[in-house]
């Protein structure tokens, strides 16, 4: 197997077109290089103080180099990130002591930074780095809010280097439990919603926005989700309808009417097939607009008559579309979805 050779330093530096007259610390020959802004490409990789000092073709003569590594065969990148782990936070799953993961007993808690609890001497970080890993978005689980995820270099071994300076991201938990987190109550709810609210607008210039998912008791359908909203008391409360979910809820479509068009903070659009029957239905059923049976082109009508002026934002969960080429897949659901919009909304609207 082809290892990985992971360079630490940005992307950015793989720009350098021609290596300098100087001796480089070490030169990578015989790699295909892949910067993740051009096409990928066999070179010669030179490296001087830990920095990329030169790249020259594979053809040309390697520099002179106090080391040359021979990576043949081999896919030389930029330092790998990953954008989803808990990585520094636990090193042994069943050992509390090990463990820092779950950041307590309350389901909200967007003040928690994982650098609150981030280990840099985690044995895990080694065999990370050993994989290619150079950096890590890690954070805290649990709950309905996690906390904040942020993001870790790995080649950083001081405890003063590590919190960062800037706030990563809210890691949100769902699933079908979610509902129950918060204690399932209408006012418990808006009473987090208005919480929300205010921490994603000052603190991070964020718009949290309401979903409605059939698992979310109590915020199931549109009606729900709305009166949630509404009762949050905020100016900038929003939902986010989804003609899949509110098909399989039961929602029905003829709600839209009754709301202003900026209640809306996106609008999802997808569609549904005749089968299975609708309480069966799941998100890996979902379709192609125009592919199913949903009454899309009155839905559409419905939102340009409440002023909706937002994104059309097509949202898909069908596995066999994975197997498919994703540009392909991409392509088609943009197609696809514009032909709707076309077939239904004056041209001088669909803009």
């Amino acid at each position: 197997m082809s290892r990985i050779f992971a360079v630490a330093f940005a992307t950015i530096l793989l720009a350098a077109s021609s290596a300098s007259a100087a001796t480089h610390d070490r030169c990578v020959t015989g790699a295909t290089i892949y910067s993740a802004t051009e096409a990928p490409r066999a070179a010669t990789v030179c490296i001087t103080a830990g920095r990329i000092s030169g790249i020259v073709d594979a053809a040309a003569a390697a520099p002179d180099a106090g080391e040359t590594i021979d990576a043949k065969g081999s896919w030389l990148t930029a330092g790998l990130t990953d954008v989803g782990t808990q990585v520094g936070l636990i090193d042994i799953e069943q050992e509390h002591d090990a463990n820092d993961t779950e950041g307590g007993g309350d389901p909200v808690r967007a003040g928690l930074r994982a650098a609150f609890d981030y280990n840099p001497d985690s044995a895990v970080i080694a065999v990370c780095r050993s994989g290619g890993l150079t950096s890590v978005i890690s954070g805290h689980s649990g709950g309905l809010i996690s906390g904040v995820a942020e993001w870790f270099d790995l080649g950083r071994g001081s405890s003063s280097e590590l919190l960062p300076a800037q706030r990563g991201l809210l890691r949100a938990s769902y699933g079908s439990g979610a509902g129950h987190t918060v204690g399932g109550s209408r006012g418990d709810a808006m009473l987090r919603y208005r919480e929300l609210l205010e921490i994603g607008l000052d603190e991070f210039k964020i718009k949290p926005a309401l979903v409605f998912v059939q698992f979310l008791p109590g915020c199931a359908r549109m009606g729900q989700a709305a009166a949630i909203a509404i009762d949050a008391d905020h100016p900038r409360a929003k939902i986010i309808p989804d003609v899949f979910h509110m098909h399989i809820t039961h929602s029905g479509f003829k709600g839209i009417r009754h709301l202003r068009g900026d209640f809306f903070a996106i609008f999802q659009f997808n569609d549904a097939p005749a089968t299975p029957a609708i309480d069966q239905l799941k998100d890996e059923h979902r379709v192609f607009p125009g592919d199913g049976i949903l009454p899309l082109a009155d839905i559409l009508r419905d939102l340009l008559a409440i002023g909706y002026a937002g994104c059309i934002s097509l949202e898909l969960y069908n596995p066999e579309y994975w197997k498919r080429d994703l540009e392909g897949v991409a392509r088609e659901g943009r197609e696809k979805t514009l032909k709707v919009i076309e077939l239904t909304v004056p041209a001088t609207k669909s803009g």
